[in-house]
């Protein structure tokens, strides 16, 4: 008797009817499901069956031998569990179908193929994808996705009736296309492109189908990235420039801090080491030397590397401001010793500025060190404007008071 009920059963199953699609007496379509596909069906016991017309889905009946279709159906789906699952590459009659695995869609098709009466039965898959990775032209993380209709019996790519339409959900910030429409079996695959400005550790992925509103949800892998950021490539050379870099980690799910060292071609970065956090970035300096190009590299065992191009060019603007600083400096001094009745030659007030000028500007810029006495702790950073300023006060400080000799007074 247990024999018996289950044949009866199968026998309910391996048919998809719409009790109204033809009239008492009718001939049953001509569209029939290749025998191949028996054996997938004998899996499918007891799994809801419904049928997708242009304006409703509803539960197909079943009844008589063979699957078929009735003409108002564009296809019947059989709903194969509730999760996606990885799982191998399915064509029905091959020997070893475990030559690639795929990420399967728990529903099964059976719709009408463009090129004759026969039925096409396919499952919606799509390939395994590497992560989300970061693009730094676009300063985004980027991932794909490959969706194929994968034919159970046909390996050949055949065209369908009508298209078959996912809405693609996601958590990313941009999803394309949206909806999926596919209107093939097999290769080539449909392309999604997924992109994130700052995902964490990955992004959810939600299959949207005609007979499952609420989806399907998988999620897609995003490989953290190690960031070096800069406002500028170019500094002045000779160690008379400074700038700030910045460290960080996008994409990682998790706050724990790792080292990070820096590694520079020419030039010096303070501090050498870093540590650093998902959502916590760190900052060093970069400090030129001489002239020409150099490559800073942040370096992580976790997160990998990132490097960043500089160049370090003649000071150019250092060396005017200097000068101009010393000259201004040089004017002041003479001024004052002229105010004073002190006899002095401008060419050693020009000469004595200019060097004073340039000796304190690059001891303060390169070594820190100040030399005319004067608190200038509250300079954060060196630059044009401190040159200059320093120049100035070095040239009307440290030239020597009262060069020359005294003028005699005029008798009246």
């Amino acid at each position: 008797m247990r024999r018996l009920g289950l044949c009866l059963y199968w026998c309910a199953i391996s048919t998809l009817l719409v009790a109204s699609a033809a009239p008492a007496g009718a001939q049953p379509p001509r569209d029939t499901l290749p025998r191949i596909y028996n054996s997938r069906l004998r899996e499918l016991a007891g799994h809801r069956v419904l049928r997708i017309t242009p304006d409703r889905v509803d539960t197909a009946s079943v009844a008589g031998r063979g699957v078929v279709l009735d003409p108002a159906a564009l296809r019947a789906v059989i709903a194969t569990g509730d999760t996606i699952k990885r799982e191998p590459s399915v064509v029905l009659g091959r020997r070893d179908p475990t030559w690639a695995t795929v990420f399967t869609i728990p529903e099964d098709y059976v719709a009408k193929v463009s090129d004759g009466q026969e039925l096409a039965a396919f499952r919606p898959v799509f390939l395994p994808s590497e992560p989300m990775r970061f693009d730094p032209a676009a300063e985004s993380f980027r991932g794909e996705l490959m969706i194929v209709l994968e034919d159970m019996a046909v390996e050949r790519s055949r065209r369908l009736r009508d298209s078959v339409t996912l809405e693609v959900v996601s958590s990313a910030d941009f999803v394309e296309p949206r909806p999926v429409r596919m209107g093939h079996l097999n290769f080539p695959p449909t392309r999604v492109r997924l992109i994130d400005d700052n995902p964490r550790d990955s992004v959810r992925i939600t299959f949207i189908t005609e007979t499952k509103l609420d989806g399907f949800d998988t999620y897609l892998d995003v490989e953290p990235a190690l960031i070096l950021e800069t406002r500028r490539r170019s500094l002045q050379g000779f160690g008379l420039q400074s700038i700030a870099l910045t460290v960080m980690v996008r994409g990682a799910g998790f706050a724990d801090s790792v080292p990070v060292r820096f590694d520079a071609s020419l030039g010096s970065v303070e501090p050498e080491e870093v540590f650093v956090r998902a959502d916590r970035p760190a900052s060093a300096r970069l400090r030129s030397e001489s002239l020409g190009g150099a490559t800073v590299t942040a370096l992580s065992v976790v997160y990998g590397s990132a490097e960043q191009e500089f160049r370090y060019n003649f000071p150019y603007p250092f060396l005017l401001a200097a000068l101009l600083g010393g000259l201004i400096g040089a004017l002041v001094a003479y001024l004052r010793d002229r105010r004073r009745g002190k006899q002095a030659k401008a060419w050693v007030y020009v000469a004595g500025g200019v060097l004073w000028g340039l000796i304190a500007a690059v001891a303060y810029g390169v070594l820190g060190l100040n030399v005319i006495g004067i608190d200038v702790a509250v300079v954060a950073y060196f630059n044009e404007g401190v040159a200059f300023v320093l120049s100035a006060l070095a040239a009307s400080q440290l030239i020597p008071k009262g060069q020359g000799k005294a003028r005699a007074p005029e008798v009246a």
